[in-house]
């Protein structure tokens, strides 16, 4: 740890004590993952603050912080069961190397919920997907040796002796990377009564490498353990889904699916594998149904513990295509619309076309006129730059049909003057002035015709 980036705490107040009730534990792995802004934050909000780390205190910290250098052979578990005998606070909160929790939620929580556990959603991104898991991060101080593992510390079990009740809403803990991607599973397994989060972890890993039976083994085992958390029995049984479907066991992944809705509506990968479901049976109203209900809810609402959802436009894409398919045009059109205006100048022009079509059917005038030039240009401000002049003389007779002549009439004549020479576009815009009864323009160009070909003839 550089100290010139804490030397900002040798100004720093003493501590205000906004948030009581509760003392921060930073446990940091390694050099270069504190944040000192959240850090100086901590240090004057709490009465107090915790800091264990693999090194000796810096001495800009000192007198700031209570600093515990822990040695290379103590567990992740030790450590923080070490650390919170330590806490005089009635609850203690553990953070892990740059995670960061928003204190105004914290201190929100706490005073609402000053008899209950507080459950932490941990949240990170993965290829650019939001993964989450829900642990005990907050625990009371006065609990005797809560951790259990090695190091994946596991409050659930000390949760249960305690006959502690969760607090409805959870603190979001934001971090950068993976917080399992460094665990080792055999080591964990080697400890007395391995957590089911544990697990878990473990069956997910099967599950990425392809190894389904393994991977149901570990969901199942979840399953029947009664001391595992409502949030990882609802994340086992869409593990045990999940596996079931990728050995297209249909009926028994629609039963689990259906069982983990029931027991918890709020999630979205439940969702998801019931609409993978209908889809490949093609029944694409159910598809379209569940993929609306998974929509309206929010990740960060989610009490299922590594809980899937989609990104924006995944989801509006399979949304408006699903709508699409089962008839449902209105529906289609307006996701298709909300999927166009995210995308925004990366919008693919095969999702412009879409849009364009079904703006047609449905008879909206301005929505098809706005999607016309954006495929083609607007011939209102010169002429048309898309070089399918056949395609948009298509999509015009769908302007024409729908009884729009005016529109029509000025992108032919655009074209017109692009191309004087194309007869080709002269009948079609003389057909468009003969159903607009714009008669005597029409005629005007049937003798500019006649007058041309005369003149050609005499010359030739």
């Amino acid at each position: 740890m550089n100290e010139m980036h804490l030397i900002n705490l040798k100004g720093t107040h003493q501590p205000s004590g906004r948030i009581k009730g509760v003392e921060p534990v930073i446990h940091l792995s390694r050099l270069g993952v504190l944040d000192p802004r959240q850090l100086v934050t901590m240090i004057r909000t709490f009465p107090r603050v915790h800091v264990a780390a693999p090194f000796a205190c810096p001495d800009v910290l000192r007198h700031k912080v209570n600093w515990y250098h822990y040695g290379p052979n103590e567990t992740t578990v030790e450590v923080w069961n070490h650390v919170l005998m330590h806490c005089g606070s009635e609850k203690t909160l553990f953070l892990q190397d740059d995670e960061k929790v928003d204190l105004a939620d914290l201190a929100s929580v706490i005073s609402q919920c000053p008899e209950q556990w507080i459950p932490a959603l941990v949240r990170w991104s993965e290829n650019g997907i939001v993964r989450q898991c829900y642990q005990l991060r907050v625990v009371p101080s006065d609990a005797e040796m809560p951790f259990n593992g090695v190091d994946l510390p596991d409050a659930s079990r000390c949760f249960m002796e305690m006959s502690g009740t969760l607090a409805g809403k959870p603190l979001l803990f934001d971090r950068a990377t993976d917080p399992f991607r460094l665990l080792q599973t055999e080591k964990e397994l080697s400890a007395s009564n391995p957590p089911a989060l544990l697990y878990l972890v473990t069956g997910i890993r099967y599950f990425d490498a392809g190894k389904y039976v393994h991977a149901a083994a570990q969901f199942r085992r979840v399953m029947k353990d009664r001391k595992a958390l409502s949030f990882e029995s609802v994340a086992a049984i869409n593990g045990l889904a999940s596996c079931m479907a990728e050995q297209y066991k249909c009926s028994k992944t629609v039963e689990l699916a259906e069982e983990s809705v029931r027991i918890e509506p709020l999630q979205q990968l439940a969702y998801l594998i019931l609409f993978r479901m209908h889809q490949l049976e093609k029944r694409w109203s159910q598809a379209y149904e569940m993929l609306e209900k998974c929509h309206g809810i929010r990740m960060q609402h989610s009490r299922a513990s590594f809980d899937k959802g989609l990104s924006d436009k995944e989801m509006l894409s399979l949304m408006a295509d699903m709508a699409f398919r089962a008839g449902m045009r209105t529906e289609s059109m307006r996701h298709y619309q909300s999927l166009h205006e995210l995308l925004n100048d990366r919008t693919p022009a095969e999702l412009t076309e879409r849009l364009l079509m079904l703006a047609l059917e449905e008879q909206e005038y301005d929505l098809s006129v706005r999607y016309f030039c954006k495929l083609f240009g607007d011939p209102a401000k010169g002429a048309l730059s898309k070089s399918s002049e056949t395609a948009a003389f298509d999509y015009l007779g769908l302007f024409i049909k729908n009884g729009w002549y005016e529109f029509a009439s000025a992108c032919c004549e655009r074209m017109m003057k692009k191309h004087p020479e194309n007869e080709v576009y002269m009948r079609r815009w003389i057909a468009i002035l003969s159903k607009s009864r714009d008669i005597e323009k029409a005629r005007s160009l049937v003798s500019g015709i006649r007058k041309s070909r005369r003149s050609k003839t005499a010359t030739g």
